[in-house]
């Protein structure tokens, strides 16, 4: 793998539930839900600054595999849809191109009212995602999240939330969400796709520390001021910016980093914080890739 610095423009993509933390998409007039920083899938067309796409940079450069993961930044204030992610194992079970999903959030503000929805109370209700009754919340555990709170989200786990959230979200490479319920939206569901990876779940909580991991990501958390450094421990690495501002020096050059600038960094680097205060993820592949 040849070393490089790359810095990535970000993929702004307007949802319906979108919060408005990062503006209105030009196409559609819709708050952006989802400000997806790398990622190497066609949909979403995160660009070099030379302007080429990153998934022509990815396959230029002689990767034939797929990029290992990819991180967004969410904002919700609608309710999310009601959903849940197919594994790698029923990806092949139904027969479906690419990955399954497993992902994991980051939350970086959470309104007093929000909600997140969690796995079924109780698995043997599972059938009544296919009755697609409009009363599913009341089966699933609600939970109230907090800024720096750590999900981990694995595949057959349903999910929603309602009210404002703000979150940095790392998942395997792939779109595919089964929806349950979209709320009177009228975007299509997947019941029996649905019903078919759903498991028996529970949902795991836990609060920012140094890092989190799992078999296909993980990232470190730095908490940065002047004369320190972070470990160049993979040839892979992905650097986000998620809060103040940083000036970083890696190897001989210097990068001024505001909240979201993304850098993927190839090959091996010598990575100092010149100046400024801020938080930084760090992500690279997990175990499994």
């Amino acid at each position: 793998m040849k070393s490089d610095i790359l810095k990535l423009a970000p993929c702004r993509v307007g949802k319906p539930w979108g919060g408005g933390h990062l503006g209105v998409s030009q196409e559609t007039g819709e708050n952006i839900g989802e400000l997806v920083l790398i990622s190497d899938l066609p949909q979403f067309p995160v660009l070099t600054e030379s302007g080429q796409t990153f998934r022509d940079y990815w396959r230029i450069n002689g990767n034939t595999d797929q990029f290992p993961f990819m991180i967004k930044i969410l904002s919700t204030r609608e309710p999310l849809s009601l959903q849940v992610h197919p594994a790698d194992e029923d990806i092949e079970q139904l027969k479906l191109a690419g990955r399954g999903k497993a992902e994991a959030w980051v939350i970086l503000h959470a309104a007093e009212d929000a909600i997140t929805y969690l796995g079924m109370k109780d698995y043997k209700d599972r059938s009544k995602i296919l009755q697609s009754s409009g009363n599913l919340l009341s089966l699933c555990n609600s939970v109230k999240l907090k800024k720096d709170d750590i999900v981990i989200l694995s595949p057959g786990l349903i999910h929603g939330t309602q009210g404002e959230l703000f979150f940095f979200e790392i998942q395997q490479p792939s779109d595919h969400t089964f929806r349950i319920d979209d709320f009177g939206r009228g975007r299509e569901l997947h019941l029996q796709n649905a019903y078919t990876v759903t498991r028996n779940l529970k949902p795991k909580i836990t609060t920012t520390e140094t890092s989190l991991s799992s078999p296909f990501f993980q990232v470190d958390f730095y908490n940065l001021s002047p004369n320190q450094k972070i470990e160049s421990n993979s040839d892979l690495m992905v650097l986000t910016m998620i809060e103040g501002s940083l000036n970083l020096q890696i190897d001989n050059r210097d990068f001024l980093l505001q909240p979201f600038d993304t850098f993927l960094l190839l090959g091996q680097h010598q990575i100092n914080c010149t100046d400024g205060v801020g938080k930084l993820f760090c992500a690279r592949p997990g175990i499994s890739n």
